[in-house]
């Protein structure tokens, strides 16, 4: 499997790499290359990260090894949403490509801390936590 992103992940050390990928005019051509390349190196699939629509669609139409889209286009043969962003865990991180179809991360937070009082006051394990025997098998006497 091989990713074709709008820029180079090692972008992000000059900063922001949407910012850099918006401003290469070039990228286009360069993009369209290197999912040929990769195709004919035997490549499959080709993930197709931050592509502008009309890019991921030409992509996808030119090879005949399928394509996965990360925010790209419904052209691509295939969809990757990680799944923390589709249920909406974490509250602060919400990309724009991202389609949240819950929003777990109130319920995570007072779950966790639900969890952590019950540690705390040693409401948890109760005894129908723990491992092994539980306390009326451990009673009895083996049958014989």
């Amino acid at each position: 499997m091989a990713v074709v992103e709008r820029v180079p992940a090692a972008a992000t050390s000059f900063g922001s790499a949407d910012r850099l990928g918006r401003a290469n005019t070039n990228s286009s051509g360069e993009r369209v290359m290197d999912a040929r390349a990769v195709a004919a190196a035997g490549v499959f699939p080709i993930v197709l990260e931050k592509i502008p629509e009309p890019l991921a669609r030409e992509i996808t139409s030119e090879l005949s090894i399928p394509t996965i889209g990360i925010s790209a286009s419904v052209a691509c043969d295939g969809q990757i949403l990680v799944v923390d962003d589709m249920l909406g865990l974490f509250s602060s991180f919400r990309p724009t490509f991202v389609k949240r179809y819950a929003e777990f991360a109130a319920t995570a937070d007072i779950a966790i801390e639900t969890y952590a009082q019950d540690v705390i006051e040693r409401r948890f394990p109760a005894t129908e936590h723990e491992f092994g025997d539980s306390p009326k098998a451990a009673q009895q006497e083996p049958q014989r």
